[in-house]
Formats: C-alpha cells, sequence, structure tokens
C-alpha cells in the first residue's frame, strides 16, 4: 500500500492502533482498487506487530493529524493577509500558465508596488530573465 493516509489506509492502521489484529477483518477495510488485492493484503497483516508497533502508529496518526491541523490553520491565515491583494493576484493569474499559487509566489516576490520599475524591461532584467542570459541546466551564462 503505496498510500498510508488514503482512506483505506487511515482505516486500518486506527484499528491496528486501537489493538486490532485480525488480517481477515483488517483487510475488508479496503477500498476501491485494494479490493482485488485483500489476498495479498491479508498476508501483509498477518506479520508480527505487537503493543508497541500499536503504540507508535497511534503517535505518528495524532502527529499527522496535528500537522494537518496546523497547515489549515496556516493556509487560513495566508488566506486572510491575501485579501488585499486579491486584484494583483488576479491580475497575475491572466497571464498563461499562472494560475493563483504562482501568481501569489510572484506578487511575494515582487511586491504588489510596480512603482520601483519604471517600465517591463526593468521588471525583467531585475528577475534575471532579460535577453542575454542564456540559462543552461542550473547555471546563467551572461550574454
Amino acid at each position: 500500500m503505496s498510500n498510508i493516509q488514503g482512506i483505506s489506509g487511515r482505516q486500518i492502521l486506527q484499528r491496528l492502533a486501537a489493538g486490532h489484529r485480525d488480517p481477515a477483518v483488517l483487510a475488508e477495510l479496503a477500498r476501491g482498487r485494494w479490493r482485488a488485492k485483500l489476498p495479498e493484503l491479508r498476508q501483509a497483516l498477518t506479520r508480527r506487530f505487537n503493543a508497541h508497533h500499536a503504540f507508535l502508529i497511534g503517535q505518528a496518526l495524532t502527529e499527522l493529524d496535528n500537522l494537518e491541523e496546523s497547515m489549515s490553520a496556516l493556509a487560513a491565515r495566508v488566506e486572510q493577509h491575501l485579501i488585499p491583494f486579491a486584484h494583483q493576484i488576479e491580475q497575475w493569474g491572466t497571464i498563461p500558465g499562472v494560475k493563483r499559487l504562482a501568481a501569489t509566489v510572484i506578487l511575494w516576490e515582487i511586491g504588489a508596488d510596480m512603482s520601483c520599475f519604471p517600465d517591463s524591461a526593468h521588471l525583467v532584467s531585475w528577475a534575471g530573465m532579460a535577453p542575454g542570459n542564456l540559462i543552461q541546466g542550473c547555471t546563467s551564462t551572461p550574454g
């Protein structure tokens, strides 16, 4: 199971952490494409697993829940701080291939006040994208 944070993986891990050990019962929690692999899943769940392993999985799941909660709170806070810049983000988003995240990063890098750049050529030069900057691999060669 490559994604233990999917519905199936998460439910199986929660049951293991709660002390359930029956491989057949645990395998039945599988959803989607994992239903076709029930024999392999039962076999994988028939390994040595003790109370200490259950404790560690429980701790890891709690930590993941805490991290997800923190990330959600941080994302909400960032969104609140972006409200005054909604127009600029929308403008950057009109560039082909630039979606909201990229527009936000551009705003963060350049800023909302474009008056420090006399024209677009100065902005492009500041960003290191001026003609003559030949980028090969990870290095830049002056033109």
